[in-house]
């Protein structure tokens, strides 16, 4: 590993940009609260859904997107990323990943669980508790984030980054497509999943370039 490194170029930049997107989620999660009922765009996103509605994007949405943010498939490929790390002597950056992942679960279910917004009519798939945020894509996101961060050394990023960020906006699309969430719902589980990644590797970027 020598003369490869793996933390933030701008630490304190992406503890900013993840505050801040957290900040806007609990704003979000307030509204809401107090208006459960869908905006506008969220029912006109989920009539375009509607009639986009074609059996091989239906399958994938189904298929592909639905169980990879679902357990254990979920925790599998944090497994996987994990055994990478492991081989590679980053023990430390393990725990990065795993507290990074739990965070983001655990600030995903708080909000849930304070909003408990009503899920969309005849959703494609059995999804339970609130619609507000969305877990699949705070999953998405935040293991976008740390797996790009975590595996992929500094100034080697770009590609990567944007073909995991367009991983974690399909997977926020399949869950407004099946009609298991509404777009407000994805965008927020997107910020949530993002902002406490940006954090994670902020704070604790020291420890990805270690090795034991």
């Amino acid at each position: 590993m020598s003369g490869v490194r793996y933390q933030l170029a701008n630490p304190k930049l992406a503890a900013a940009v993840g505050a801040g997107l957290l900040v806007t989620v609990v704003v979000g999660a307030i509204v809401v609260k107090a208006h459960p009922a869908p905006v506008g765009l969220d029912l006109s996103w989920a009539d375009a859904m509607s009639t986009m509605r074609r059996s091989p994007l239906t399958f994938v949405a189904e298929h592909v997107f639905d169980p990879l943010g679902r357990f254990p498939i979920s925790w599998s490929i944090v497994a996987v990323a994990a055994i990478v790390l492991w081989r590679g002597r980053r023990r430390r950056a393990i725990a990065v990943l795993l507290i990074g992942e739990l965070a983001s679960w655990m600030t995903n279910s708080l909000i849930k669980t304070a909003v408990e917004r009503p899920r969309p009519p005849g959703a494609l798939v059995v999804a339970s508790r609130s619609s507000f945020p969305s877990g699949h894509s705070a999953f998405a996101a935040v293991t976008a984030v740390l797996l790009v961060g975590l595996l992929v050394p500094s100034g080697r990023r770009a590609v990567p980054a944007a073909l995991a960020a367009g991983l974690a906006i399909a997977m926020a699309w399949s869950r407004t497509y099946l009609l298991a969430h509404w777009l407000t719902d994805v965008i927020a589980g997107l910020c949530v999943g993002t902002g406490v990644g940006l954090l994670t590797l902020a704070f604790t970027g020291t420890a990805a370039d270690r090795t034991d």
